[in-house]
């Protein structure tokens, strides 16, 4: 655990500004990284956080829905990740029963996988084959590389996860490459995809709503969780 507080509070490693907002009136007692929706970035700021002093690691953020019963907005803290290759890595059992009892009530937590992956998943078929092969619930960029770190360093770990767009829903293959390394979106590229992809403009409706929805999830998450999202070192 080198360069760990034990009376320090968690890090968190986000993919997305929008995501990392949703904790900011709480940044006094955690430190708040953002990776661009980059897997080697959030690797690298999980490890600068453990060397920071951070006690502890969060991967806080919106994910895809794999399993087909969760909607946007569907809140996903799981018991594990699942890496690229196969390896599990344990969520710290009595820091989600914390955050857990409390937010419950506010919304139904569910507690299945999240797979990560270095690249986006937007295809709904690509999604329904990780689903039938790893049963895992959601996927996302940032959660197995703050897990793999999280155990090299034996700190706790956290995931908090809100759906945004569902099994079902398609993500353009354009908007892959739209987020900067601030994690905020490339207007200018946004602007270019759609005039390049007109007939794409009411899917980017639908995914805008399905974001608001997520973001709200996680909103309530930061409220209810406290100013530590239930840590106790």
């Amino acid at each position: 655990m080198r360069g760990a507080d034990p009376g320090a509070g968690p890090g968190v490693v986000t993919g997305l500004a929008r995501e990392a907002a949703c904790l900011e009136p709480q940044s006094g007692w955690i430190r708040i990284v953002c990776s661009g929706a980059n897997t080697a970035r959030a690797r690298a700021l999980a490890e600068e956080l453990a060397d920071g002093g951070s006690a502890a690691l969060v991967s806080f953020g919106l994910a895809g829905g794999l399993d087909p019963a969760l909607r946007s907005g569907a809140l996903l803290v799981p018991d594990r990740v699942v890496a690229p290759d196969g390896r599990r890595f344990a969520a710290d059992a009595s820091w989600r029963r914390r955050l857990l009892a409390a937010i419950v009530g506010d919304r139904k937590s569910c507690a299945g996988d999240v797979i990560g992956s270095d690249a986006p998943v937007g295809a709904s078929a690509d999604k329904a084959a990780l689903f039938a092969r790893t049963g895992a619930a959601a996927i996302d960029m940032e959660s197995h590389a703050v897990a793999e770190v999280a155990d090299r360093r034996s700190l706790p770990l956290l995931v908090v996860r809100a759906i945004a767009d569902p099994a079902d829903q398609r993500i353009p293959e354009w908007l892959d490459d739209i987020i900067a390394e601030d994690g905020k979106p490339r207007m200018t590229a946004v602007f270019a995809g759609l005039v390049a992809n007109a007939a794409d403009l009411p899917t980017l409706v639908r995914l805008a709503g399905d974001a608001r929805r997520g973001l709200a999830t996680l909103r309530r998450v930061a409220a209810l969780g406290g100013p530590r999202l239930g840590f106790d070192a």
